[in-house]
């Protein structure tokens, strides 16, 4: 693995935003995969091409990252993916290999990265701070545009959503009906299909 700074690789790889808000708006894929998809089963898929394996920190060697290129020359938006659960268990980089393929065959330069856990996730009660620091109403996100994906899981709370919205950023809940929450990362489901416009758009800056 090679250390490479992020911040040069951001610069590097950022598109501008007016050529991207002028393409048409994608389309969903077609659904040719009815599998069911667990973490074992989506692990098993090949992750394909890799452009640069990498160290974005030294604290441990948990803190790397896999790069995916587009092809073609440059630059290209850049989509940053982390996996949010299960990462001492079944989450790796891995789960969402099939999610960086799409986006980089679709132009998008793709960076997913794992990373070191602070321990034994207590209850709001016994480590707040930890809470505070994922808390979107407490840690006000700097983003413009918000996707939830609400499958397996109960629905977000209606109160964080309004205040997302009340901080004026553009919050879209799509809901599937997996009993998985994992096929909506493999391309060619129909979960996927519901969310893969979305996902572009996002990733080009509209």
């Amino acid at each position: 693995m090679r250390l490479f700074p992020l911040a040069a690789l951001a610069a590097v790889l950022t598109a501008t935003l007016a050529s991207a808000q002028s393409a048409a708006p994608p389309e969903a894929p077609p659904v040719t995969d009815a599998k069911n998809y667990d973490p074992q089963t989506i692990n098993a898929l090949p992750i394909g091409r890799l452009a640069r394996k990498m160290l974005y920190a030294t604290a441990s060697p948990r803190q790397r990252g896999e790069l995916r290129m587009p092809s073609g020359p440059g630059p290209h938006p850049l989509a940053v993916i982390w996996h949010g659960g299960c990462w001492s268990g079944m989450g790796s980089t891995a789960n969402v290999a099939e999610l960086a393929r799409y986006l980089q065959s679709n132009g998008v330069a793709v960076l997913t990265l794992s990373y070191r856990e602070l321990g034994s996730g207590g209850t709001p009660a016994e480590v707040p701070e930890r809470y505070a620091l994922v808390d979107p109403l407490v840690n006000m996100p700097r983003i413009k545009r918000l996707l939830v994906v609400d499958g397996a899981l109960p629905d977000p709370d209606p109160a964080i959503i309004a205040g997302l919205r009340a901080q004026g950023i553009k919050v879209e809940v799509i809901r599937v009906d997996q009993d998985q929450h994992f096929n909506m990362l493999v391309p060619g489901t129909k979960d996927f299909a519901a969310i893969a416009p979305a996902l572009l758009d996002i990733t080009r800056g509209r």
